[in-house]
């Protein structure tokens, strides 16, 4: 039996659109974390997509594009999505 496969998606920072983000670190949004998402959901034999989650939250707009754009990924591929959070997860985290 081949091992099953489980990606992890980290996603760590502020929610912010454009391309600078908060703390020099990179922002998280639907540009900066679609190929990402792909990726994630890419392996043929997937049956698990970890999200960790770190972040204060930010902007509602990219939350919700984020979160339904992984939702969608989910559907297509039929994988279940498992979340956890690793220090904080406040607003759209």
């Amino acid at each position: 039996n081949p091992k099953p496969e489980v990606t992890v998606l980290n996603l760590h920072g502020t929610i912010v659109a454009g391309r600078a983000g908060l703390n020099g670190q990179p922002p998280m949004n639907m540009e900066n974390l679609r190929k990402q998402i792909d990726f994630a959901f890419k392996p043929k034999r997937l049956q698990y997509v970890l999200l960790n989650i770190n972040s204060p939250g930010g902007s509602p707009v990219q939350c919700d594009l984020i979160s339904s754009y992984i939702k969608k990924k989910s559907e297509e591929k039929g994988v279940p999505v498992i979340a956890f959070v690793e220090d904080v997860a406040a607003s759209g985290g």
